[in-house]
């Protein structure tokens, strides 16, 4: 009891400085399932936490920030802002239990009350767990229409030990998927001719500034 206390207490202490800090101490009725062996008196847990980008950024994202950098000279975003149309998204998953899955549409779509983003902060509500422990899978990340595009997902043990979680998601490019490449670079003016070894790629020539734009 003293160390729930504790936990509880230093989550309220690290809330209280956010700047929109978000509740995931909502109170929600228990419900009692029997096992066939024993009740287990089933409780909601919160998610709550913070997400940003690890790896290669998609150029799309990276223009629009660029632009909002240029127009705000001085500003800098920890997470980029996605571009209307893009979707967050979050699945969590458990043996035994619906998966549940939320996703809503940037600049065309309200958020669903269950899973909320601000900045880069997101919340999830209601994941059961019993005395006994029920193991969720939760991946979140973003989609571009129905494709997934970066993710990060883990499991993680709800219980009545630990009720409450606050983990940062650290988005990834998905594995495999196609897409296009545009590089512009400089070569010495003794360069005449530029080639690529990757099979789809093709260079420019050389212009009188030495610029080459490979595509692909």
């Amino acid at each position: 009891m003293i160390s729930i206390a504790a936990s509880l207490f230093f989550i309220s202490c690290v809330n209280s400085v956010e700047e929109n800090p978000l509740n995931i101490f909502e109170e929600i009725p228990a419900v009692t399932t029997d096992t066939g062996t024993s009740a287990q008196t089933i409780h909601y847990a919160t998610f709550q936490g913070t997400f940003n980008f690890e790896g290669a950024v998609p150029s799309e994202v990276l223009q629009l920030n660029q632009n909002e950098l240029a127009q705000n000279e001085g500003a800098r975003t920890a997470m980029p802002e996605l571009p209307t149309g893009w979707k967050y998204y979050v699945e969590a998953s458990a043996p035994g239990h619906s998966t549940k899955t939320y996703d809503f549409t940037v600049g065309v779509s309200s958020q669903n009350g269950k899973f909320t983003v601000n900045g880069n902060s997101y919340l999830l509500k209601d994941l059961e767990y019993t005395k006994d422990g029920i193991t969720w899978t939760v991946e979140l990340g973003i989609k571009k229409g129905d494709t997934k595009i970066m993710s990060d997902s883990n499991p993680f043990t709800l219980s009545e030990e630990v009720p409450v979680y606050v983990h940062d998601f650290l988005l990834k490019p998905v594995s495999g998927g196609t897409g296009t490449v545009k590089l512009e670079m400089k070569v010495p003016s003794k360069v005449k001719n530029v080639t690529a070894n990757l099979s789809g790629l093709t260079c420019s020539a050389p212009d009188s500034d030495g610029k080459v734009t490979v595509t692909g």
